[in-house]
């Protein structure tokens, strides 16, 4: 279990790396695209992958038997059944409600690269992202969709897997 925390807490701190590099990018400038892209779906894939990592922990320790579990897939079992998990689930059952949570999953889940403009808005000198619907409505998550602040906004919401991750290992 600890060799899951640890992969997670990995996880949560390349997410704010590719956020710092993220941050390095904002001339708007055609050339800067690649990189964007790739710091912005670092920050995605990096902040998703810890709370599979968490969900796998979480998983092992109340012997759950969820396969290839994901954060998603262990709180709907723990919904499904008796196993009162508290507190080891708290932080992780609200991370996977928050409006940008569910914005950044239904886009890791898509061709993230069918998401941007394809030009930046110079006036902000970022590129932006387009707003999208999850399961046929629109996105819970009404914030800024300039790649920036999406990115620093949903980096934010990492310390409540650093939590779960706390609260796994003294628990």
């Amino acid at each position: 279990m600890d060799v899951y925390i640890d992969a997670a807490r990995n996880k949560i701190g390349l997410a704010r790396r590719h956020l710092l590099m993220l941050d390095s990018f904002r001339a708007g400038e055609p050339g800067e695209r690649e990189d964007i892209q790739l710091n912005f779906e670092g920050v995605l894939r990096n902040g998703e992958s810890a709370a599979d990592q968490l969900a796998e922990a979480v998983t092992l320790k109340l012997k759950l038997g969820v396969r290839n579990p994901s954060a998603h897939k262990v709180i709907q079992a723990l919904t499904d059944s008796d196993v009162d998990p508290e507190p080891f689930t708290a932080h992780l059952r609200t991370w996977v409600t928050i409006p940008i949570v569910i914005d950044a999953h239904k886009r890791r889940r898509d061709a993230v690269h069918h998401h941007y403009e394809k030009r930046p808005y110079k006036a902000l000198g970022t590129w932006l992202l387009e707003p999208q619907t999850v399961n046929g409505t629109p996105s819970p998550y009404d914030g800024p969709l300039d790649v920036h602040a999406y990115c620093a906004a949903y980096v934010n919401t990492l310390d409540l897997l650093e939590e779960t991750a706390r609260q796994l290992e003294n628990g």
